[in-house]
């Protein structure tokens, strides 16, 4: 018996309601987060969690405080910088000059 009661913990909740911004915005944190994580002690304790939110037990703060831990670390992802390479207006103009030069005697 104990067991179903462990399966049915392990089902992903389907409490959404879009017309409350605040408790939509943390469900999608929610569904992501049991998305990303495959382990059946990760996702009960994710159910815990969104429960006692829905319920009004804790606040938003500390949903997102307590949910934190399960979440991947987005900031590795972010930490790949990308290189912007810049020119002088004066070289920008010179080679725009040139292009449209080269155009009209390419036709």
């Amino acid at each position: 018996m104990e067991k179903n009661t462990q399966k049915e913990k392990l089902i992903k909740l389907m409490i959404d309601d879009p017309s409350d911004f605040i408790f939509h915005a943390a469900y999608m944190v929610y569904s992501k987060t049991w998305e990303e994580n495959s382990s059946e002690d990760v996702r009960s304790e994710l159910n815990e969690i969104m429960l006692s939110f829905s319920k009004g037990e804790i606040d938003d703060r500390v949903f997102y405080s307590e949910i934190h831990a399960f979440r991947r670390d987005i900031s590795s992802e972010m930490s790949i910088r990308s290189t912007i390479r810049t020119q002088k207006k004066r070289a920008w103009r010179k080679k725009e000059q040139r292009k449209t030069r080269l155009s009209r005697y390419k036709k």
